[in-house]
Parts: C-alpha cells; sequence; structure tokens
C-alpha cells in the first residue's frame, strides 16, 4: 500500500507529478502543493465510479426500441469513445502519478495521454514520483498485478482487456468517429450530412462520418472529403461499452484498496480470457469513399474496406448496405 498521509514529515506538503513521457513529448514536471496532497488523492478515489457511463449505457439501450434508433446508437458510439479515453487516461494516471492521479486527470493532455499508452503497449516504463518525490518506473504489469491481487486467474483477461482498449483509443478512425460526434454534434447531425451525395447506398441500418483525406496536388498537399460508413451493429458494441466498464471497475476497486480507501469490498470479477478476445474480436468494421477531384468535377471513389480489400462485388459490401438497382 501507498504511505499513510501522515507517515511524511509535517512540513511536507508537496509532492511532484510527471505527466507523459520524454523526449517527444518531454514530460512535464509540476508539484502539487495542499495541506494534505495524499488526503486529497484518497478523497478522490473513493468516489470513483461507473455509475455515470452506466446510467448512459441503459438509457441509450432502452432508446433502441424506437422506430428511429439512430440518434441512440450515435449516442452509444460517442460513449464508447469517450469511455476507451476515461479508461485509458484513468489507468496512465494510476501507473504514473498514484499518489496524485485526480492532479494527473486535470493535468494532462491528449499528446501526454497517447506517448505514454503507445510506451504501456510497448510493454515500456512509465517515469513516476513517489510521495518524497523520489524518481520511480511503473509498467503496466504492475497496474495488471494491482489489479488482479488475489486472484490471478484473472490475470491474463484483465491483461489483454487493457491491451485492446488501449489499441482501440490509439486506433485513428475511432478517434476521428469520436470526435465527429463530440463536435459535429454541438451544432448538427454531423455525420447525415452527405447520405444525398451517395444515393446508390442504402442508409437505412448505417452511419457515416466525414473526415478530409490528405492529397498532394501541383507540389501543394490539399485535403478532399472522404466518408467512413459503419453498418450499425448493436451487440458488440453494447458488449465493448460493457467490457470497458467492467475493467473500469476492477480498476477502481484495485485503487481503493492501493490507497487503504476499501479493503473490504470484494474483488468484482471479470470475464475470461475468450469472453474477452470473442468482443474484441466481433469489433464491428467499415468502409471508406473518397472524393476524386477531375478537371470535369468531383466524382466518388466507390470505396474500399479499411483492410483495403476492393468493393466491386456486391458480396464484398459491409452488412446492411446493398445497391439499388437502376
Amino acid at each position: 500500500m501507498l504511505p499513510g498521509p501522515h507517515d511524511q514529515p509535517q512540513s511536507t506538503r508537496s509532492i511532484q507529478v510527471i505527466v507523459g513521457i520524454g523526449p517527444r513529448p518531454k514530460p512535464d514536471t509540476f508539484t502539487f502543493v495542499d495541506a494534505d496532497p495524499l488526503d486529497h488523492t484518497r478523497r478522490f478515489v473513493s468516489t470513483l465510479s461507473t455509475s455515470y457511463h452506466r446510467y448512459k449505457l441503459r438509457t441509450f439501450t432502452a432508446d433502441l426500441d424506437s422506430p428511429d434508433d439512430k440518434p441512440a446508437y450515435l449516442a452509444l458510439r460517442h460513449t464508447l469513445g469517450e469511455l476507451l479515453e476515461v479508461t485509458a487516461a484513468t489507468a496512465v494516471a494510476a501507473i504514473q502519478a498514484p499518489v496524485a492521479l485526480p492532479v494527473w486527470l486535470i493535468r494532462y493532455q491528449n499528446r501526454h495521454l497517447d506517448s505514454c499508452v503507445d510506451a504501456l503497449l510497448a510493454d515500456q516504463a512509465l517515469p513516476s514520483a513517489d510521495a518524497a518525490g523520489g524518481p520511480q518506473e511503473r509498467t503496466y504489469s504492475y497496474l495488471i498485478e494491482e489489479m488482479s491481487a488475489g486472484h490471478p486467474e484473472l490475470r491474463d483477461a484483465l491483461d489483454a482487456a487493457g491491451r485492446h482498449i488501449f489499441t482501440s483509443y490509439r486506433d485513428k478512425p475511432m478517434r476521428d468517429e469520436y470526435n465527429a460526434l463530440k463536435h459535429g454534434n454541438r451544432v448538427n447531425t454531423a455525420p447525415f450530412q452527405c447520405q444525398t451525395q451517395l444515393a446508390d447506398m442504402d442508409w437505412q441500418r448505417t452511419l457515416i462520418f466525414e473526415q478530409l483525406h490528405e492529397i498532394q496536388t501541383q507540389g501543394l498537399t490539399g485535403y478532399v472529403l472522404q466518408w467512413r460508413i459503419h453498418p450499425v451493429e448493436l451487440v458488440s458494441l453494447y458488449a465493448q461499452i460493457d467490457l470497458c466498464l467492467r475493467w473500469l471497475d476492477v480498476l477502481h476497486w484495485a485503487l481503493r484498496w492501493l490507497h487503504d480507501v476499501d479493503t473490504v469490498t470484494p474483488h468484482p470479477g471479470f470475464p475470461s480470457l475468450d469472453n474477452v478476445t470473442s468482443v474484441w474480436d466481433s469489433r464491428d468494421w467499415s468502409m471508406v469513399i473518397t472524393q476524386q477531384v477531375t478537371s470535369g468535377g468531383r466524382v466518388l471513389d466507390d470505396g474500399h474496406r479499411t483492410n483495403s480489400a476492393p468493393l466491386h462485388a456486391e458480396q464484398s459490401l459491409p452488412s446492411g448496405i446493398t445497391r439499388r438497382s437502376t
């Protein structure tokens, strides 16, 4: 367990916090000053809960019973993107700054989190500091050991699930979609703006996300519109959100134990490794359509799957998308 808040000298009212890794981006190191910084962390840890995201999952899933379920599906896709970042950030904070968890979460920027997640996926240690400011290094394995304490049979499943969550958080198409939902929906349902331009598809069970595709023209860099098209697949989406929540429940349990906030509540448990693998193997995939600009105007390049397989035959289209007869 971590040192008690009063195990340090009474004159010590500050702790060193490291955010990110170096040299690119260089880690930020700063001093957090508080009357009792470790007690501040303990109070924060005692409030950790997945109830907010579980409420969203229940609410939006119930709305899927309505005839027009696209808004509910969009809300669930946004919830998954949000939850991937929340889970990754909490995990990295627990590794890099366990004595100043809330301070790390307030301070970090995407560049810090991205660099740390990449390092953990590569099994590299993160620089850290103990309560006295001494340098330390902690790895992803350190976190998994804490999360599986007393239950070694859960270690492999927790390890695999965390890596899937980190990988999905760093997945560029997933991030582009999350940003389209997060920013576009502030003023409009942006993912649906290009429907009328792709009239040979059946959009009834499909979601579309606009993004920019870099091109080189006449020695200059430019961008054209690109559409990422997702078939609506609810079972795997629900399972991914649920697995993130269950992994986060275990992380919260470990942090409460680590900080001596709650050493009585039993381990919440976790699905088997086979279940974890099946959830992430079932991830839905998308088709990409890129606008091509010519001297005669613009045409659409009938896109490709994310694995670059061409879409020329009817059977190569995603489930839920069919060509209309002309």
